[in-house]
């Protein structure tokens, strides 16, 4: 008996991973892709605020230990 449960426990994870990742690849599939314009917009705006970062990151003094 304790064998079955634990093969019931086991049969019913993989089955319900089975479930949920093929519940996962619907969602993907169906949802909308960014059009080439929207990218672009998105391309723009993100390239000043890595310049942004990566100026503050060499302006900032390196953090050392606390003591």
């Amino acid at each position: 008996m304790r064998t079955f449960l634990s093969a019931l426990a086991l049969i019913g994870c993989a089955v319900m991973t089975w479930g949920c990742a093929r519940m996962m690849s619907r969602r993907s599939a169906t949802a909308p892709q960014a059009s080439p314009d929207e990218l672009g917009q998105l391309k723009d705006e993100v390239a000043p605020l890595r310049a942004e970062l990566a100026n503050s990151n060499e302006s900032a003094p390196p953090e050392g230990p606390k003591v």
